[in-house]
């Protein structure tokens, strides 16, 4: 699945052991935690959402560029639905008893199947699967990285928007994430990791709709 996503903003003080910098000409900035801590507060209270993803992942000489129709319904019902890139027309949904269920775009359309949510075909080329896009997981992984990292910075961007730059080593190799988050309207607009200087994934989201009265049967498939 394509998931670009798609972070920013530069300051400093402590947290989980980091040394941050404070931010320049504003004195003391806002620490990581009292950013992650509002940026929970916001991912928290939305309650559904639908929005547009786009993504380019590129690693090991695998790459997958697309743009997904996302609707999500907290704590894990989502679908999901491939508008550009291979395999257009195709949906997923991760359904309510956990499992996901999987329909093949044109003359394929008329074919579903039932599959674990740990089905590997359903991993993208980093290795994550759909619903690792989601806000809530998105929030969760930029929370465990910023409490594993070597270096975090913060830059301000503009009213309530931040870009989160985290320097940290994954299987000895060094990962740079740049995450752009708002603590107002789209939480998560923009991710781009590399490693070891290699730009190898960028997702971003836009055309963000909060509490749009989702249907429970947009969960069925």
């Amino acid at each position: 699945m394509r998931t670009q996503l798609p972070a920013a903003c530069l300051f400093a003080a402590v947290f989980g052991g980091l040394t941050l910098v404070p931010i320049p000409g504003r004195g003391q900035g806002p620490t990581a935690e009292q950013v992650l801590s509002r940026l929970e507060a916001r991912v928290d209270g939305i309650k559904e959402y639908e929005c547009l993803m786009e993504g380019d992942m590129r690693k090991g000489g695998n790459s997958k560029m697309g743009t997904y129709h996302i609707w999500f319904r907290p704590p894990e019902l989502m679908r999901i639905r491939v508008e550009k890139g291979a395999h257009r027309g195709s949906e997923i949904v991760l359904t309510e008893s956990g499992k996901v269920r999987a329909r093949g775009g044109g003359v394929l359309k008329v074919f579903t199947t039932t599959m674990s949510r740990n089905d590997k075909r359903l991993r993208d080329p980093c290795g994550r699967y759909a619903w690792d896009a989601s806000f809530p997981r998105l929030y969760r992984r930029l929370k465990e990285r910023v409490a594993a990292a070597e270096r975090v910075e913060v830059s301000p961007l503009g009213k309530d928007a931040y870009r989160i730059t985290v320097a940290a080593r994954d299987a000895g190799q060094p990962v740079r994430e740049r995450w752009t988050v708002r603590l107002t309207g789209c939480p998560v607009e923009r991710v781009e990791v590399d490693e070891g200087n290699q730009a190898i994934e960028r997702t971003s989201f836009r055309e963000f709709r909060e509490n749009p009265s989702l249907p429970v049967d947009l969960f069925k498939l």
